[in-house]
């Protein structure tokens, strides 16, 4: 059979997915150690996003791959969160204008402590996910490099993958600094902004690839390196293996 282009995965606690361009497969691990599967195929039109090169903004097809991976509910949930978010966009002007007035203490204390307990529940929840993660990418790799997914092979590989998305997470913070500083220069929304700016390092990542651009890989490896992966256990290892059997298996 010929090798399947595995365009991607996704980690959570007990559970690791991998996705083709047609099918998105799943392993879940419980609390007694067993492992099941399941596979579903992507809808037509992410299929469709996903494999037409032309005409389709990079955005865009990042857009089909993250929704790709979700549930039907969760990417309702999704398109909900991005739409307020866009509306928060949209408002920020009035929602500074209100925060500017003496009585905005009582408003500010309160949101910059959702913030902080963000921040903190955020890095919590990626350091747990972390030897999942590095599953994720050893299993990856291992097909990558020699088409076998036994577990020897598996664990011969590195956590840390140059095509691992924290590869974008530098200039994805650079760009969201530009679109602030544009946005205050001539008074409009960083949305505006943001995303043909996006758009631009998506093409660079797909023209010349930012895992191939010394400070940015670098920056990559040293976040997940730190941050986002290391080294799993057997558990880990075997619920990465049985999602991308279930994978090919579908092919």
């Amino acid at each position: 059979m010929e090798p399947i282009k595995i365009i991607g995965g996704r980690s959570l606690s007990h559970r690791i997915a991998f996705i083709s361009e047609t099918y998105v497969a799943e392993a879940r691990c419980n609390k007694t150690g067993k492992i099941t599967t399941s596979i579903r195929p992507l809808p037509k039109f992410i299929i469709v996003l996903l494999r037409v090169n032309h005409f389709i903004p990079e955005t865009l097809r990042m857009f089909a791959f993250v929704m790709g991976l979700m549930s039907p509910k969760m990417r309702i949930l999704l398109i909900f969160y991005l739409s307020f978010g866009l509306y928060l966009q949209i408002k920020m002007k009035d929602i500074e204008t209100a925060i500017s007035d003496r009585a905005s203490l009582s408003i500010l204390l309160p949101l910059l402590a959702l913030e902080l307990a963000f921040f903190v529940g955020a890095f919590v929840f990626v350091r747990r996910l972390a030897s999942w993660h590095g599953a994720e990418h050893m299993t990856i790799a291992a097909y990558e490099r020699t088409r076998s997914i036994e577990i020897k092979n598996i664990e011969s590989d590195s956590p840390i993958h140059p095509k691992c998305g924290g590869r974008l997470a530098l200039p994805l913070f650079l760009v969201l600094g530009i679109a602030v500083a544009l946005s205050k220069e001539f008074d409009i929304s960083a949305f505006v902004f943001a995303v043909p700016l996006f758009e631009i390092i998506l093409w660079i990542d797909k023209l010349k690839g930012f895992d191939k651009i010394p400070l940015f890989s670098q920056a990559s490896k040293l976040l997940q390196r730190y941050f986002t992966t290391k080294k799993p256990g057997k558990l880990e290892i075997e619920t990465a293996q049985a999602a991308i059997k279930s994978l090919l298996s579908a092919h």
